[in-house]
């Protein structure tokens, strides 16, 4: 076998060992109930973990139906709701860590609204019992709410784009990666890649205007504090930002606790004692941080990727252009095809270089590597025709 051949196959056989099983982008959820307990998800996991008041970490629930969770909502009754990513469920969570269902979507997504939580896509609950949700459903950007007796109504939104309105009259930008919060008001605040958008219970939808040196690179969580005041990460700026009633935005200054600096933060909530605690996605797994109202940081809990996933990404994002320079090398120029494949091979080389460097850790990417997997063996699978078409004419 030539080495072209060897490397070829061993390409292969690397990507053929990485799991099947797809996992998702890190979460924004985690809450705080009256205790100052505190619950969070983990990325591409399958149970929520807690933090009592004495620090300790646990497996709050841990449950085979309850498939890669994103957000999290809590109730006056410490009642926490969580949805799959996949099956519109959205689950009920008692303070003792019983699980049951508290609403199916499924029927909704027949009539063309989609799925609550689908792809780890925002959702919350009011006081009442209504859900809000969002839905991209063909390249639509919009909010649902679901009433008490389940009926699924557009609250706000329509084409991807940007735009201030009522109704079906205003557009969002991106709410894939988002967060929601009710704020006291009754308004429904959302994170919109750059911007926060209030959405009032008429569907009327405006921005936020920030008053202050703040340029937000990338919103994600979002949670309401003391006096009205808003608490937003920028997981892209690495920054924790507080905004004022008045639009007064103001950054947290970093670093904000002895490991470093915030390196991409997805969620944050308010306890009850007003201090803050922040979900950070770390390069390979997640941490909790807590801030108290007069500016102590304390890091509370940290918990790694399993070095499965970690394995899983780096083999297949270097099969994919070992592949592509084999490819390359065995094949006669033909202009054009080349040229695109040279393009995705750069591409490739740079985001390769964009996580070494620590920009978005590679649990961002972790949604995407079922789809980088079937890439990899589509690659291989024409590779090895090519071999096969070229032994035939030499011995023909």
């Amino acid at each position: 076998m030539t080495s072209t051949k060897a490397s070829a196959t061993i390409a292969f056989l690397l990507s053929s060992l990485c799991a099947a099983e797809v996992h998702a982008h890190p979460g924004s959820g985690i809450v705080v109930d009256r205790e100052g307990q505190v619950y969070f998800v983990v990325p591409g996991q399958h149970y929520i973990m807690k933090i009592d008041r004495d620090g300790r970490l646990t497996t709050f629930v841990s449950d085979p139906r309850l498939s890669l969770p994103h957000h999290l909502v809590i109730d006056r009754d410490g009642n926490i709701y969580t949805c799959s990513d996949d099956d519109g469920i959205v689950w009920k969570i008692s303070p003792d860590g019983q699980m049951t269902e508290h609403f199916d979507s499924r029927e909704l997504r027949d009539a063309g609204l989609g799925n609550v939580g689908q792809w780890g896509d925002p959702f919350t609950i009011d006081s009442a019992g209504n859900i809000y949700f969002t839905s991209e459903p063909r390249g639509r950007t919009q909010i649902y709410r679901i009433d008490l007796a389940g009926d699924g109504s557009l609250l706000a939104g329509s084409d991807e784009g940007y735009a201030d309105g009522t109704g079906g009259d205003a557009k969002f930008g991106n709410l894939h990666f988002a967060s929601m919060s009710l704020g006291s008001d009754g308004i429904l605040y959302v994170t919109d890649r750059t911007r926060i958008r209030a959405v009032a219970p008429d569907g009327t939808v405006s921005t936020l205007a920030f008053a202050g040196d703040v340029n937000m690179e990338f919103a994600a969580g979002i949670a309401f504090g003391p006096e009205s005041a808003i608490y937003v990460v920028d997981y892209r700026g690495s920054r924790l930002i507080h905004v004022t009633s008045d639009g007064v935005a103001t950054p947290t200054p970093t670093p904000l606790a002895g490991r470093g600096k915030l390196f991409a933060p997805a969620g944050v909530a308010i306890g009850p004692d007003g201090d803050i605690y922040v979900l950070d996605a770390e390069a390979f797994g997640v941490r909790v941080v807590k801030v108290s109202s007069e500016g102590r940081v304390t890091h509370l809990a940290a918990i790694d990727v399993q070095w499965q996933q970690i394995v899983m990404i780096f083999v297949l994002m270097l099969a994919l252009p070992l592949l592509l320079v084999l490819w390359l090398r065995q094949r006669k120029s033909t202009g054009r095809v080349d040229a695109i494949l040279r393009v995705a091979l750069v591409g490739i080389i740079v985001v390769l270089t964009w996580i070494a460097g620590g920009a978005l850790p590679p649990s961002f990417y972790l949604r995407h590597v079922g789809l980088l997997r079937h890439v990899v063996l589509m690659l291989y699978a024409v590779t090895a025709v090519r071999y096969v078409q070229q032994a035939t004419k030499q011995i023909t």
